[in-house]
Formats: structure tokens, sequence, C-alpha cells
């Protein structure tokens, strides 16, 4: 390198002389800069012209020399180890170096540095590598075996050499013509003859080549022995804040695999983990066990314990590859809180509640279908558990929490009130209850209770001039409008209070008797208590003049019929029935006391009293009360009846229901002994939940064949329902270790699962599980085909049996609205005698719900008693005959269309031609609402007998 730079003399240069080691014997190539300088050469230089010489001794950095102009010899004097015939020169006095040859002049200019590098060819290095094994665990040993074949990687400053394997002997030589610094690699481990060697030391060493001298590399590898790292830390829970740790004084035991539950006579070692891990080495390369034997009671302040029992012993396989890394984790000894949220019919589901604990850690958890709460992986130590809110919107509801637990109960009695909705005044709640959760136990929290605050809509009804309406009558209906929900009448002052059955939107309109609406339907939104005020326009029935001299307001002429009729019709008399009268005693008004009589038959037998009907009343009684011997003493029991099946016609259980109820309880008789004998496979499974799920499921199975065997066929939404509970939504699932609902639950807490299963009987218990799911699961699918017959959609035929015993409710019911129908025409004054000569002008066509327009046939008119008595003696007498001895074909052909005939009447009655000539009372709301209800109930009727088809081959 020229660095071009004045001097400060005049007629003076410089001459720099720098040595280096040139590895290129043939000396062709050129100077590198990698190339290492040399230090302690001695270099001599004359002056051509004068013959003035000089010698000076080259450090490593070079020398510099200021000489007068002229040309100058440089040489450099023989140095041991590098080969004096091979020296070679570069001179520069520009940018590039320029070859010269030995003993070829310089020139050294006035003002310039000229750079003289001579290269020193350094002479072949050689290296011996041996490479041996002993047979102890280090170098020294005296018994060495050479390794044959063993290669050996060998780096110059990124440059491959290439060597040959070793020898026999385990001995390879090569040269390095370079004095750089040289890496010699080995492999860690051999494996020979099946056994694993280790290097005793380092796999690479590094060489510095010395030139002309000869350097000795030792490689021995020893017997490999394996490792294991053994630690322990604490886990804490997540959500605590905590961070993991290391846990110290934990004592480990070093086990044979194989010679585990020894005792201290299976240790081989142990050990105590400290600041670091427990490390056990020189250990053979096989398997062993790693058992954790005693850890200190706590840490920072808690109850630890391995974080799964089965963490306490670990099985690893020690490789002389690698160190095995073994981890045993802790955590807290933790609990679990549980208890239940009532709410007014049984378990409140869907309840959030909070558990703080004593470190002021937050657990959430939310009651499930059977108001169970539970809260798991509780520390230890005091906490408190509390519903979220006290008041909270569930299944389109307010709820508010009403009782609260012992605690609080006593610091009510102390004096300390509450508000409606459970507060306490000071922004929190008092139905925080604090208990003790110990380690590994169920603590029993406190039960929680909700009722249900049911919303009011609370209004009244004024006209134009704000002047209120008394007793008019209010209409509730849903959001959409097309669906009544109530009706409720308003007090004398015009004031009306509805209790809504849950929170939502709704529509309500005043009525008036005899008027039809008079005001838009308005829209409430009902949370609590809504408030609201419906205006009408004033209306005044024809002829319903005020007598003079009385205002308005006393008599408004948009009060109801209510006004005009009375309530109660016990205390109404009419006048003797004419001789001749043929009006039926069905007919005829009841004493009080046969009144009270024939309410309370209703009541309690379900039955509508008839008098020439023996055989339909000893039914009902037999229906009603179930006469059992207890202690030899006759009990009869009373089944409400809501719940009695009034089977005036025989019907019963036929066809898929009662091959499904039959194989139902075939296969819970097989199905409780199963279910009662499941064991867990879980080591921690929980006793009580193990029998709670257990009476979950006996409860559902029995609720099914009850369900099963319901005269008139099963309710399809409750059987889907139980199937649901019992087995998941998916109703395609039938593998055991898929199916969802309770089973679900009981496989998972029980753990019975082929990877638990370990003796003979452990595997019994699974298979009885999939036993049990298989009686289930064969149930669904047999529900799922026969469906159809049940749901009433139509696609299939119902059954004959089974659909008798819809008839004869039905049947019931018309008969029951004939009575009432005929109650309600008494409340507006048309008596039996006044209905004996009413004649009814029906129109030509009505248009029944859900059918088309029917033309009205047989009659254009008729008596209003005969009507009543036809409909009322056919569904006590003739109907029930059609069915019972005519079967299907007298349905078809006979009773259906009599029943047609008999709506058609019903719902022409409620528009009638001569409507103008009938009495007054005829228009009434109250009596349009009969006539609609009864004629509905005879819609139904007719809906129920349609599918029933029978055909004889004359008609085929």
């Amino acid at each position: 390198m020229t660095v071009d730079e004045p001097i400060a003399e005049r007629c003076s240069g410089r001459l720099r002389v720098e040595v280096f080691a040139y590895p290129d014997a043939e000396g062709k190539g050129p100077f590198l800069p990698q190339y290492p300088s040399l230090g302690g050469v001695t270099v001599d230089f004359v002056q051509v012209d004068t013959g003035a010489s000089d010698s000076q001794m080259i450090d490593l950095n070079g020398s510099t020399w200021d000489l007068i102009q002229g040309c100058y010899t440089v040489s450099a004097r023989p140095t041991a180890g590098y080969d004096p015939q091979k020296t070679t020169y570069f001179a520069s006095e520009g940018k590039d170096d320029q070859q010269i040859h030995p003993g070829e002049a310089v020139l050294v200019a006035t003002g310039r540095e000229t750079l003289v590098r001579i290269g020193l060819v350094p002479e072949p290095s050689p290296v011996e590598v041996r490479v041996y094994l002993t047979t102890g665990r280090e170098a020294n040993s005296e018994c060495r075996w050479p390794i044959h074949k063993a290669r050996i990687d060998v780096d110059q400053c990124g440059r491959r050499i290439d060597c040959n394997p070793t020898d026999e002997d385990g001995r390879v030589q090569f040269s390095l013509n370079s004095t750089e610094a040289t890496i010699l690699k080995l492999k860690q481990t051999q494996r020979i003859q099946g056994r694993v060697y280790r290097l005793s030391g380092p796999s690479e060493v590094r060489v510095m080549p010395k030139p002309g001298q000869t350097s000795y590399v030792e490689f021995a590898y020893a017997p490999a022995t394996a490792r294991i790292r053994v630690d322990a830390f604490y886990d804490p829970p997540a959500g605590s804040g905590q961070s993991k740790s290391r846990v110290s004084k934990v004592e480990f035991a070093l086990v044979a695999a194989g010679a585990e539950g020894g005792g201290k006579k299976g240790w081989l070692r142990t050990g105590t983990s400290g600041g670091g891990p427990v490390v056990f080495d020189d250990l053979d390369e096989t398997s062993y066990t790693i058992e954790a034997v005693s850890w200190p009671p706590e840490h920072k302040g808690r109850p630890i314990a391995p974080s799964d029992p089965a963490g306490r012993r670990q099985t690893v396989l020690a490789s002389v590859d690698d160190s095995a890394v073994v981890e045993f984790l802790f955590g807290p000894l933790l609990g679990r809180v549980q208890g239940v949220v009532h709410g007014d019919e049984g378990g409140l589901e869907g309840v959030p509640l909070v558990l703080i604990a004593e470190d002021g850690a937050r657990f959430d958890a939310v009651s499930g279908p059977d108001g169970l709460y539970v809260f798991e992986g509780v520390p230890p130590g005091p906490v408190e558990v509390d519903p979220r809110d006290s008041k909270l919107e569930l299944r389109d509801a307010t709820w508010i929490l009403v009782e609260r637990d012992e605690a609080a109960e006593s610091a009510s009695h102390s004096g300390n009130g509450t508000g409606r909705d459970g507060s306490d005044g000071s922004g929190g709640h008092s139905h925080r209850r604090t208990l003790r959760v110990a380690a590994s136990r169920t603590a029993h929290g406190p039960d929680f209770r909700f009722k249900r605050d049911l919303p009011r809509i609370i209004g009244d009804i004024v006209d134009e001039q704000d002047r209120a309406i008394p007793y008019a009558e209010v209409l509730i209906f849903d959001q959409s409008g097309r669906n009544e929900l109530d009706r409720v009448f308003c007090d004398e002052h015009g004031k009306f209070v509805w209790v809504a059955p849950r929170s939502g939107d709704y529509l309500v309109t005043p009525r008036f008797r005899g008027s039809g609406e008079v005001a838009t339907r308005t829209p409430v939104k009902v949370r609590s208590d809504a408030f609201v005020r419906l205006k009408a326009r004033s209306y005044r029935p024809p002829g319903d003049e005020p007598p003079p001299g009385r205002g308005h307001g006393e008599l408004a002429g948009n009060v109801a019929d209510i006004t005009t009729f009375p309530l109660q019709i016990d205390g109404i008399r009419h006048a003797a029935m004419p001789s001749g009268s043929t009006a039926s005693s069905a007919g005829a008004p009841m004493a009080p006391m046969s009144r009270l009589v024939g309410d309370t038959i209703r009541q309690v037998l379900g039955w509508q009293p008839r008098p020439d009907d023996p055989k339909g009343f000893t039914g009902a009684l037999k229906q009603s009360f179930t006469c059992v011997e207890e202690d030899g003493t006759s009990v009869c029991k009373w089944t409400p009846r809501t719940y009695a099946v009034h089977t005036d016609l025989s019907g019963g259980i036929a066809g898929p229901q009662a091959s499904l109820h039959i194989r139902a309880k075939d296969a819970l008789d097989k199905f409780l002994p199963l279910l009662k004998g499941l064991n867990p496979l879980r080591l921690n499974a929980d006793d009580e939940d193990v029998e709670a799920l257990r009476s979950a499921v006996e409860i559902q199975a029995s609720a099914l064949i009850s369900e099963l065997g319901q005269p008139g066929g099963p309710r399809v939404p409750r059987v889907d329902q139980i199937f649901r509970t019992l087995l998941g939504i998916e109703d395609r699932i039938t593998d055991p270790s898929e199916v969802g609902g309770l089973m679900q639950v009981i496989r998972d807490e029980l753990g019975l699962k082929d990877e638990l299963v370990n003796t003979v009987e452990e595997e019994r218990n699974v298979t009885n599980y999939f036993i049990m799911v298989d009686y289930l699961t064969g149930l669904r699918q047999s529900w799922t085909i026969n469906r159809s017959y049940f749901d009433r959609s139509g696609e299939a035929q119902p059954f004959f049996g089974t659909q008798l015993v819809l008839l004869s409710r039905s049947l019931s019911v018309v008969a029951e609205s004939v009575e009432e129908l005929r109650s309600t025409f008494d409340s507006v004054f048309i008596g039996p005698a006044e209905r004996q000569t009413l004649e009814i002008a029906f129109p030509s066509t009505v248009s029944p719900p859900g059918g088309p327009t029917a033309a009205v046939i047989g009659t254009r008119a008729m008596i209003l008693e005969d009507l009543l008595r036809w409909v009322a003696d056919f569904a006590a007498h003739e109907g029930p005959r059609y069915i019972q001895d005519g079967g299907k074909f007298a349905v078809r052909n006979a009773f259906l269309p009599i029943v047609e005939t008999l709506r058609n009447l019903a719902f022409g009655a409620l528009s009638p031609a001569n409507e103008q000539a009938l009495p007054r009372g005829y228009s009434t709301t109250r009596v349009k609402r009969a006539i609609k209800e009864l004629a509905l109930h005879l819609n139904e009727l007719h809906r129920l007998a349609e599918p029933l088809n029978h055909t004889i081959p004359s008609q085929s």
C-alpha cells in the first residue's frame, strides 16, 4: 500500500518494508490482506549508485526509512522455517503491487513513499492426529485402543483441507502449508460394537501451525453416560397474577424402571432441589423412574401438592445423546364450592355468580339446568360467594333475589333492612356469604332463591274529555297483534291492572260490549311496571239514551254491556216454562245448590255432569281416583283432572305408541341396574357428583316411559326434550364415545373411556355404559321414525285407539261449551223459555278458520234451543255411539258430516241474517265470544276426526 503524503525534508523519499507469510510456493499469486505479518526478520537494503547499505530487524508492523532519492535493492535474510529460495518481492509506488525479481532495484523518489512487501514461503507444517478410546471414564486411562477409520474435518480459515481417515493405529498425518489457525473437528460420540463412546474433551481443537515443526493432537473417547436433570416448579392458577417459580426442598428419588413401589430399597440415588435442578449423571442408557418422595408443605405461604396426583412419579428414558429433562409441577391445594339457585318452580338456570378468594382472585360460575352452581379450583381459605346481580333478566322475565343465606338473615334480624332488589342500600349485596374452603374438599356454598318479578301494565281508559270510562274491557295481544293473550275489566274509575307472564312488548286496546273496537292498539313495552292511558271515542248503543235529567257522566254511552247485564247469574230466576215445553233438562235453570254440586263435579272429575249418562260419571270417577290397599285399609288417591284421561270412548294406547312404550319399559328394567352399578374410573371423581348424575339420568329415563304411555299420545316436544337432555341435540350420533347430554357428563365425570381401563372389571364397567347408551339411542331412533304419528303434522294417519282419547276429550269440551253458552244467554236475559221461540236465520256461507268457505246446508233458519240441544245430544250420545259401534267407517261417513254441519251452523250463528231483530243481549260481546268458542271447538273436533278413514270394498 502506498501512502501518498508529502515528505518534510527536501530531496528525500521514504522506503517502507513489510514481511508476511506467503503460502504460494510457486510465487505467482498476488498479495492478499489476510496473509499474516511476520516479525523478527532482518532486512538489508543497498543504494545502487553509492553502494551504501544498511540492515534492520522488521517487527510485525513493518519498518520505514527516510532515504535520499535514488535506487535501492532490498533483500531478507534467511529465517528458520521458511524457504529462502522461494522468497517473493512486491513493490508499489502507486496503488497496485507489482511483483519484482530478487535483487531488482526500486526507486525512492523525493516526496514519495515506496512500499516493498517481502513474502516468505513457510516450510510445510506436519500435523499428526491420534484417535483412541479408553475403558475408563477419563481420557488418561492406561488402557487405550486405537479407533480405525475415524474421519477428521480440517478447516483453515474457512477452507476445507482433505484428510484421510485414521489408520489401524488410530493415526493420521497431513501437512499444512500455511501458518493460519486450523480447526480440527471430530464427532462428539462414536458408536462402536453397539456401545456409545463420548469424547472426553472438546470436539474441536485449534492448531497454530509452525513452519517446519510437527503438531501433535489427540482425541480420546470414553464410554458415554446419560444424564437426567430434574426440576420442580410452582404453577399458580390462571388469573392469580403470580408467575411460575422454582420450588426448593423437594426430594427426588431415582428408581430403576420396574422397581417402583419398593420403597427406599429401590432407590438408586436421591437429590433435593435448591437454587437449581437436581442432576443425576453417569447413568446407563436405559429407562428410569423419577419420584417426588417429599416436598415442603407450603410454597410462599400456600399449601402445595403435585398438580396431578399421577404426576408424583414420571418415567424417562436416559439417553447418551442428550440430557433428559424432567419437570414436576406443583400447585395450590384447591377446593370446590357448590350450591343451588332456586326459582319459583325448582332450580333456576343461567344465574351468573362470582366467588372472591382471600387474595382477591375472582371466579365465575353460572347455574346449570337444575340450578346447581359449581366453582372449581378454589384456593383454600375464606371466600365470598354472591350472585353477580340481585336483579336479572332470564327467560324473558325479571328475577329478584328474595332469600338470603343464614348470615345475611341474622344481619337482617339485627336491624339491617334490604330493598326490593335485595341491596342493602350501601351499593353491595346483603346476600353475600363468607365461608371457608378446605384444600381438596367440597364446600357447600349458600343457596340463593330468586322470585319472578312479574311485570304489570297499569292504566286507565278515558274519553275525549279525559273522563274515566268505567267497567270497560281491555284486550291484551302479543307483539304481532295476531294472538289475544288475556282480557281484563276496568273498575268503576276506569282503571285496570294486568300482570304479564314475562317482560316483553304487548298491544292493548279497550273494547266495549256490543260496540266492537273503538280505539287503536297501543304498544306497551313491559319490563317492570308500565303505565299507559288509553283514549277512546264516545260510544252509545242504539236506544240507550239516558233518562231526562241524568248527565252523560253518570251513564256514559260507551259503557260496556257489563253495566247493562249482571256478571253473576246464580240468583237469576226465570218464569216457569209453559206446559208442553220441550226444553231439555240441560236447558233448565239450576238452583244454587244444584249449580254448586255440578261445578264441584266438573272441578274434581273433569267431567260435565249429565243426568242421563251414569256410564260417563262412573268412568270419570274411576280415572280420577285410584284405590289401593294399604295395611288392610282402602286408600283412594285423587289424580287432578289436569292429568286424568277421560276415555269414554274406550280409547287407549295402540300402534307405534304401544310398541315404543313396551320397548321403553323393557329397556328401563335393564337400564337402571346398569346405571346404579357404574363405578368411576377417575381417581378424583366426586361421589356426591356421581350420585347426583345417576339420579338425574334415572329421573329423565322414568319420565320418558311415563310420557310414552300417555293416553292420547305423548307430547312430542316433551319426548324430544328428554332425548336431548339424555343424549344431546344431535340425534344422528349413536357412538357411545360421542353422544352428548347427561350421558356425556356421566362418561366424562366417571372417566368411562378405553384409555383409563386397566382391569377386566374396569373394562366391564365401560361396556355396561356402552350398553346403556345403545338402549337410549335405539329408543331415540324408533321415536324419530314414528314421530309423525304424534306431532299432528298430517304426514301420517293417527292410530284409532290414540285418536279416540283426543276425540273423547274434544266431545266433552263441546258439551261443556253448550252449557257455558246457555249460561251466557241467561246472563243477558235470554232465558230457556225465550230460547225456545228465538229463531236464528243463517247466512248462506261461512268461513271456518283454516279451511275454505263452506255452505250452510240443510236449513236457512232454526230455533236457538233446538240447535243447542242438537249439539249437546250429539256430543253426549249420538257422536260416541257412531265411534264405538261403527268404528272408522262411521267416523268418516256419518260422524264427520254431522260435525261439519254443526260447525257451519255455529259459525253462522255468529252473524245471523236477522241479528237486528234478535234481542239486544244476543249482540253482546260475551254472547258472541261464547258462540265463537263453541264453533271453534266443533272445528277442532272436525280436525281430529278428519284423518280417520276406512274404505269398505263396495266404496273402493
